[in-house]
This record gives structure tokens, C-alpha cells and sequence, in this order.
């Protein structure tokens, strides 16, 4: 399900920006919070078959919204700054969530339960416990591995702002360790900038009002990788 939810935050981002973006906090094929959400979704679901139909789909449609709040929250404590934005949606908390994509997990909640957690559930059973235990360890193994390096590309994003922000404070503007204009790469000190800033529109916004401070080549690929303006 996070596979599931980093192919349709993609495609939705991609099409809207007309042109590939690889939404999510990792850099690989996967948005956990999705996976997580539908996780919580299904035991929910699951404890609340004794009550009646509307308090099991009620539980089951909010738990996805607290998920993202609480997330939204712990991230913010962990990275000290906003990751995802919602304060330009009507009717959202704190900019964490909102109504609008909460009413799509009210939508998408009984879809789950009812139209892919059975088809889910066979698959998964079809290798046996034995795969099922080398898979999940193969997988735990790489998502610790690209959340680390996700997670540091954060910071790196984070010191390279307060570095932009204290040139430009200076009236001074940025220069690469290394002259590398004539190549397609960009300077180590930035490559690292480029996934977080692509992935979340807030941290682009953030950084988008500085890009004066690049070389006109830097701000040009830069800016490629970023949002659309809002």
C-alpha cells in the first residue's frame, strides 16, 4: 500500500506539474504513511466488526486523519520544520490535515476493506510464513537504510537554507566548491537539496524566494526540480 500511495501521489503531482516528480519523503517507490494509514484502517476495522456499520466506518475513515496529524507533528518535532502544509486548504487543523483529502479517505476507506485487502491478504499468504519472513526482512533492511538517508537530506536541506539565507543576509551569493558549469551535474553541496525540495512544495516554497543567491545555471536546474509555483 505504500507502493500504492507513492503511484497515485505521483501520478496526481506529475500530472498537475506536468512533469515526473517522485513524491515522498524516501527516495524509492514507497509513501509509508499510506501503507501505515491502510494498516491502521484494516485493525480498526477489525476491532470495530461488533459495533454497528457507521461507528466501524467512522473509526475507520478518521483513523487515516489522526495518523496524519500525529505524524505530521512528530515529524515537525524531529526536523524542526513543516515537511507537508495544508493552511492554504478551508478548513484544516494547524496546516497538518484537512477536509478535503480526509474526505478521500472517508471514500477510500471501505474500498480498501472490502475491494483490495482480500485480494492483499491471498497474496501475501501465497509464498508461505518462510518467503513471507525472508521478504519482510529484505524489506525492513531497506527502508532503515533509505529513511536514514532520506532523513538526512532533510538536515542537509536545513543547513544549506541557514547558509543561503546568511550569504544573502551578506549581499553575498553562492559559488560550488568547484567550477562544474560545463557539466550536467550539479555541485556536490546541492545534489543532495534536490529530493526534498522536489518531493515536498512546502520546503520548495521555502527555499524559492533565495534562488537569486545561484549562478543563473544552478538556479535553472534547480528550479527544474522544483513545484510549480503556487
Amino acid at each position: 500500500m505504500s507502493f500504492a500511495g507513492w503511484l497515485l501521489e505521483t501520478t496526481y503531482r506529475s500530472t498537475v506539474e506536468r512533469r515526473f516528480v517522485n513524491a515522498g519523503f524516501l527516495s524509492g517507490p514507497f509513501v509509508p504513511i499510506y501503507g501505515f494509514g491502510s494498516v491502521a484502517i484494516t485493525l480498526i476495522g477489525h476491532a470495530t466488526m461488533q459495533f454497528s456499520p457507521l461507528i466501524a466506518w467512522a473509526a475507520m475513515a478518521l483513523s487515516p486523519t489522526v495518523l496524519e496529524y500525529v505524524t505530521s507533528w512528530l515529524l515537525e518535532r524531529f526536523f524542526g520544520i513543516a515537511l507537508w502544509d495544508y493552511k492554504d486548504q478551508r478548513l484544516n487543523i494547524h496546516g497538518r490535515v484537512c477536509l478535503r483529502f480526509s474526505l478521500y479517505w472517508i471514500v477510500l476507506s471501505p474500498v480498501l476493506v472490502f475491494g483490495i485487502n482480500p485480494f492483499i491478504f491471498a497474496w501475501l499468504a501465497a509464498p508461505g510464513p518462510y518467503m513471507n519472513h525472508f521478504f519482510a526482512g529484505a524489506l525492513l533492511s531497506y527502508f532503515t537504510v533509505d529513511t536514514w538517508r532520506s532523513a538526512r537530506s532533510v538536515f542537509d536541506y536545513k543547513a544549506a537554507l541557514a547558509d543561503i539565507r546568511a550569504l544573502v543576509a551578506q549581499g553575498r551569493s553562492f559559488l560550488p566548491s568547484f567550477d562544474t558549469k560545463g557539466s550536467k551535474r550539479m555541485p556536490v553541496e546541492l545534489r543532495r537539496l534536490l529530493k526534498p525540495i522536489s518531493a515536498f512544495p512546502t520546503l520548495a516554497r521555502e527555499f524559492r524566494p533565495h534562488l537569486h543567491a545561484f549562478p543563473d545555471w544552478i538556479r535553472e536546474r534547480i528550479e527544474r526540480r522544483m513545484s510549480r509555483p503556487r
